[in-house]
């Protein structure tokens, strides 16, 4: 297979660059949601914004393994 750029920078810096941007707007969205809801729903908005962020997080690498296992009709946990 033949690859697209012979040196391994570009995609560490499209790594860095996608990291650092989905940090900043996890860590900006996760502040500002218990200010757009009620002062009395402030703690529940907060608490429901980390159950999401974790929840997405579990089911996207679960779905990894899923995705793994059908591709190459193997277990992904020892290959």
């Amino acid at each position: 297979m033949p690859t697209l750029l012979g040196v391994d920078a570009a995609p560490m810096l499209l790594v860095l660059i996608l990291g650092v941007t989905n940090g900043m707007l996890t860590s900006s969205l996760l502040m500002r949601a218990p200010h757009a809801v009620p002062p009395a729903q402030a703690s529940r908005a907060a608490s429901l914004m980390v159950l999401s962020l974790n929840s997405g997080l579990l089911f996207g690498s679960l779905t990894s393994f899923l995705l793994h296992s059908l591709l190459c009709d193997c277990n992904p946990f020892l290959a």
